[in-house]
C-alpha cells in the first residue's frame, strides 16, 4: 500500500449535487477528512461536523428530520 495516495476532492459542484433531494425517504453521506497525522482526528472531525451543522440550520433547505 503506498503512503501517498491522492485522494480526489470534492467540489462545490459535487456538494449540490449530493445535496439534491432524491426520490427515496433516506439517504447517507460519507465524509472523509484530509488531515495530517499528527493532527487529531476526532477534534477535525467534531469541528466539520459542528461547522455544517450550523450551516445546514442557517440556510433551512431541509427539514428538521433531514438534518438530525
Amino acid at each position: 500500500m503506498k503512503n501517498n495516495i491522492q485522494i480526489q476532492t470534492l467540489t462545490k459542484k459535487d456538494v449540490e449535487k449530493l445535496a439534491m433531494p432524491r426520490k427515496t425517504a433516506h439517504w447517507a453521506i460519507s465524509l472523509y477528512l484530509g488531515i495530517r497525522g499528527d493532527k487529531n482526528f476526532l477534534s477535525a472531525a467534531n469541528s466539520a461536523l459542528s461547522e455544517g451543522k450550523k450551516k445546514l440550520e442557517a440556510e433551512k433547505r431541509f427539514s428538521e428530520s433531514d438534518r438530525k
